[in-house]
C-alpha cells in the first residue's frame, strides 16, 4: 500500500502501533487527555536524549512526555504545525487528547499539521508516547525549536522541560511495529539492497556481527537467526557454505545477582546455531565488549577469531581449535559427599586470574537462579547445589555484562549457556 499511496501505508502503520499500545500499556490509556492530572509526574530537559536524566541511564521501552502551551484565541483560530525535531525512536503524538502524528526514525524532526478546531485559547496538552528501541532515546533536538509554528509566521515554544512518566520497559513490551519502508531497518531493505545483488558470485563463507537489536526478543532470533543461515545459502545455491557468527559482547551494567538477561539468551541462541549446524561458526566476543559503548573498539581481536573459523570451515584446517569451551551435557551427580551438577565440555579448560571459574548458576523450576561454587577437572565442571534448592537448570554468564574468568587452552573465552540438568 505505501507504494501505491504513502499515505495510506502510513495510515495502516499508525493502527498496527495504536493496537500495539493498547495491548502492552493499558495502564497508559488516558495519558494523552488534557484533564489528567499529571502533577506527580517527573521532569526532564525537553533537549536531550532520556539517558541523561538520572534513573533512565540504560532505559530502553515506552515514555510518555506531556508539555503545556498557552494559546491567545488569535493564535489559536489559525492554522498551525508542531515542530518537536527528532525523537529517538517512535512517537505518537497528541494535541488536546487526539493523535495528530506518529513517525519513526531516531534523527527524523517530527513535523505534524494540526487541524482546524483541535488548538483553543488557553492551555493545550502536548504528549508524546515515545519508544526507544535501543542506544538513545526521547526528543533530543534543541528546545527553542520545539513549538507551535502558526500559518502567520509567529512561533509559541513548548518550553526547557517535558513532564514525564515510565510507561513500559522493553522488556516488558517486545518490540513495537517498525514501518517496514524506513530506511536500513526497514523488511528485507538490507537484503534487497546489498545481498540479493551479489548473487550468484562464487563466496567461501558469510561472517554475520549482528544482535544487539533483537536483545528484547531473544526466542525470536531462535528463528530469525537460522532463517537467515539458510536463505543466504539458498540464494547462492550453496547449502553447505560456511557461515561465522559473532557472539555478542559485553555491554551494559554488570550485576551482583543473577538475573534475566535478553543479551544472555541472544548469545545462547548463537551458541545453539552453531552447535546444531557443523558449518556454522561461533567467534565469541563476550569477554572484550565495554559496558559503557554497544560498539566496543578491539575489531583486531573479533577479526583474530572469525579468522579462525575461517580458517577451520572454509580452508580446510579441521584439526585447528577455533572456538573456546562450550557445554555437551549438564546432568546430576550423586557421590559420598551429596548430589552436584556436572557440566562436561568439549574441550579442557583453564580457569585464569583464579583458583575456581565464576559465573555459573543453578534454577529451579520455579525460575529461581542462585550462583553456584564450581571447581573445574579437565573438561569437566562440578557444581555445588545450594542446600534445600533442587535445579532443573545451569547458567553460564548468564548477565548483559558477565564477568567470566573460563578459557580454553587456546586462550578463547568459554560460551555464556543455558542447559537443561538431565536427571
Amino acid at each position: 500500500d505505501y507504494a501505491r499511496s504513502p499515505d495510506a501505508g502510513m495510515a495502516q502503520w499508525r493502527a498496527m502501533l495504536g493496537r500495539w499500545a493498547a495491548r502492552v500499556e493499558p495502564q497508559a490509556a488516558t495519558w494523552s487527555r488534557p484533564d489528567l492530572d499529571d502533577r506527580d509526574w517527573k521532569t526532564m530537559p525537553a533537549e536531550q536524549f532520556w539517558e541523561t536524566t538520572p534513573g533512565l541511564e540504560t532505559f530502553d521501552g515506552t515514555i510518555w512526555l506531556r508539555a503545556s502551551i498557552t494559546l491567545t484565541e488569535k493564535q489559536a483560530g489559525q492554522g498551525a504545525t508542531l515542530s518537536l525535531g527528532p525523537i529517538d525512536d517512535l512517537d505518537t503524538t497528541f494535541v488536546n487528547g487526539r493523535e495528530i502524528g506518529s513517525s519513526q526514525g531516531w534523527d527524523r524532526p517530527r513535523e505534524y499539521r494540526i487541524a482546524p478546531g483541535v488548538l483553543r485559547a488557553g492551555a493545550n496538552l502536548i504528549a508524546v508516547r515515545a519508544v526507544d528501541t535501543n542506544g538513545g532515546g526521547g526528543a533530543w533536538g534543541p528546545a527553542a525549536q520545539k513549538g507551535l509554528k502558526f500559518d502567520d509566521g509567529s512561533f509559541a515554544p513548548l518550553g526547557a522541560t517535558w513532564r514525564y512518566k515510565v510507561s513500559s520497559t522493553l522488556a516488558q513490551s517486545g518490540l513495537p511495529p517498525t514501518a517496514p519502508w524506513v530506511g536500513a531497518s526497514g523488511l528485507s531493505t538490507l537484503r534487497n539492497g546489498m545481498i540479493a545483488p551479489l548473487a550468484p558470485y562464487g563466496l567461501k563463507g558469510f561472517a554475520w556481527y549482528q544482535g544487539e537489536a533483537n536483545v528484547v526478543e531473544p526466542a525470536a532470533y531462535g528463528r530469525l537467526l537460522p532463517a537467515l543461515v539458510a536463505d543466504w545459502r539458498r540464494w547462492f545455491d550453496a547449502p553447505d557454505l560456511p557461515f561465522l557468527v559473532v557472539q555478542l559482547a559485553a555491554f551494559g551494567p554488570r550485576q551482583t545477582t543473577p538475573v534475566e538477561s535478553g543479551w544472555a539468551g541472544v548469545r545462547d541462541v548463537q551458541r545453539r546455531v552453531a552447535a546444531a549446524d557443523p558449518q556454522v561458526g561461533l567467534a565469541s566476543a563476550v569477554d572484550i565488549g565495554d559496558i559503557y559503548d554497544i560498539h566496543p573498539a578491539n575489531k583486531q581481536q573479533v577479526g583474530h577469531r572469525l579468522a579462525l573459523q575461517a580458517r577451520k570451515l572454509a580452508y580446510g584446517e579441521t584439526s585447528l581449535v577455533a572456538a573456546g569451551p562450550a557445554p555437551l551435557s549438564a546432568a546430576l551427580a550423586k557421590t559420598g559427599a551429596g548430589t552436584s551438577v556436572v557440566v562436561r565440555l568439549d574441550q579442557p579448560a583453564v580457569v585464569q586470574a583464579d583458583a575456581r571459574p565464576v559465573g555459573f548458576e543453578l534454577c529451579d523450576a520455579g525460575g529461581a537462579c542462585r550462583f553456584a561454587d564450581a571447581v573445574l577437572a579437565g573438561d569437566q565442571l562440578r557444581l555445588a547445589i545450594p542446600a534445600g534448592f533442587a535445579p532443573v537448570k545451569v547458567r553460564f554468564a548468564w548477565s548483559d555484562s558477565p564477568i567470566l574468568n573460563l578459557y580454553g587452552r587456546t586462550g578463547l573465552p568459554a560460551t555464556p549457556f543455558e542447559l537443561a540438568i538431565a536427571p
